[in-house]
């Protein structure tokens, strides 16, 4: 039913999500080597958004017929200079995931498929939040700091992320 290239970049989108909670694990265990469980899980929250998102993505495809093609999934970067750079990484990943969604969209848009176009509206506002929130950590980062009584603060804050509502 979709175009070849609209299966293509759904199925490239679909492992840029799962390889995305993978980069959030990667940093989660940065985070519980490091003694900051409240990091670890805010981070292990936002790895299982990025794979609810890919899933969003299998089950779109599937509903439609089309084939799923998973591909392999690069090993995480797990060492970080101190918890800036895990956010800075993490606000990097975002602004990556949401490029390629632009960029899915246009591509749906220019194709003339109305139902991706309208599938990825979702993901469009999802990554407002995403990236507000994550900008948000790193405010909070440089308002605090990166060790001492601001990161046992920091690590407290994120310890609260309530589990999201899919």
């Amino acid at each position: 039913m979709l175009k070849t290239k609209i299966v293509t970049s759904l199925n490239k989108q679909l492992n840029r999500e799962l390889q995305s909670a993978y980069k959030y694990t990667g940093m989660a265990v940065y985070c519980d080597n490091n003694k900051l469980p409240g990091c670890a899980q805010w981070l292990k929250l936002q790895s299982s958004e990025e794979r609810v998102h890919g899933m969003k993505i299998y089950h779109y495809l599937t509903e439609l017929g089309e084939q799923v093609e998973i591909s392999a999934i690069d090993t995480p970067k797990q060492k970080f200079k101190n918890i800036k750079e895990v956010f800075e990484a993490a606000l990097q990943a975002e602004e990556d995931i949401t490029a390629n969604l632009v960029d899915l969209t246009n591509l749906a848009l220019s194709e003339k498929d109305q139902l991706t176009y309208n599938f990825m509206q979702w993901f469009l506002q999802e990554q407002v939040e995403e990236l507000a929130t994550t900008r948000s950590v790193i405010d909070d980062i440089d308002k605090l700091g990166t060790s001492g009584v601001g990161l046992f603060m920091l690590d407290e804050k994120l310890a609260g992320r309530a589990v999201p509502q899919s």
